[in-house]
């Protein structure tokens, strides 16, 4: 979906879906509750999305057989990045030996990134694009490219205590971008912007280590390189002039 918009209703066959019951609005577009799909007969559907700047979009669903349900799994994750659950989730997959037998994997009505473990032939996951989902359940569906389709049904909980301040973004170093992270900034500005290395609280210098533009703060590819750490996380942290401080976590990644 494209950014800054929001869905302002989805309907299927002339119903009209329920926002929070029926389907979820995510970072990336919608997810689908397993319940509303499972209610649903064999035959072929055509759900219309109607989004905020009022263009509409379709997408159809055909329902077969009872092969999805078949292979429905459970699986959880924790978005809270302290987490012991804040980890990669990996689900087996019986149809598919490698990544070439998978066509796509879609939450909700859109792709997502995902790696394949040939050796256990398991689908995995990175926490650092779950991290990007709200607390709630969630129908992941594997699409193969024999026709067939594999799905499981992943569970996010957020244990973050209150008043805790904090977001997620990954930073692939295969094909590197910059974050951004977005801050309370209408009534307040960022004093600093630190990073524990080593041990030792370092300052990010503005400009050359991090810009900041509305309310957007973007770290710059100069800090993440230099304090760079692959495949954990690193914690940078945004301390506001009100007394409020936000962690800025950055997901070290390697993906193609």
């Amino acid at each position: 979906m494209p950014n800054g918009l929001k869905i302002e209703k989805i309907e299927s066959n002339g119903a009209v879906l329920t926002a929070g019951t029926d389907y979820t609005q995510t970072s990336t577009g919608a997810a689908i509750s397993a319940d509303w799909l499972g209610r649903l007969p064999r035959g072929s559907y055509k759900l219309t999305l109607t989004l905020s700047d009022g263009k509409t979009t379709a997408i159809a669903i055909a329902v077969t057989n009872s092969s999805v349900s078949e292979n429905v799994q459970n699986t959880s994750f924790d978005r809270y990045y302290k987490s012991e659950k804040y980890a990669d989730v990996h689900t087996r997959l019986s149809g598919a030996n490698t990544s070439e037998d998978i066509r796509d994997v879609v939450l909700g009505l859109s792709s997502i990134d995902y790696t394949f473990d040939s050796s256990t032939r398991s689908l995995i996951l990175p926490r650092g694009v779950l991290a990007q989902l709200r607390a709630g359940s969630y129908t992941i569906s594997v699409e193969l490219k024999n026709g067939k389709t594999e799905a499981f049904t992943l569970t996010v909980s957020d244990s973050a205590p209150t008043g805790e301040s904090w977001a997620v973004e990954e930073y692939n170093t295969f094909s590197p971008s910059e974050p951004k992270f977005t801050l309370p900034l209408t009534r307040t500005s960022v004093r600093t912007v630190t990073v524990q290395n080593n041990g030792v609280t370092e300052a990010l210098n503005a400009g050359s280590d991090y810009t900041i533009s509305g309310q957007t703060l973007t770290l710059k590819k100069s800090a993440l390189e230099r304090y760079r750490k692959d495949g954990t996380a690193v914690v940078f942290s945004a301390d506001l002039a009100d007394g409020t401080a936000y962690a800025l976590v950055i997901d070290y990644v390697k993906r193609k």
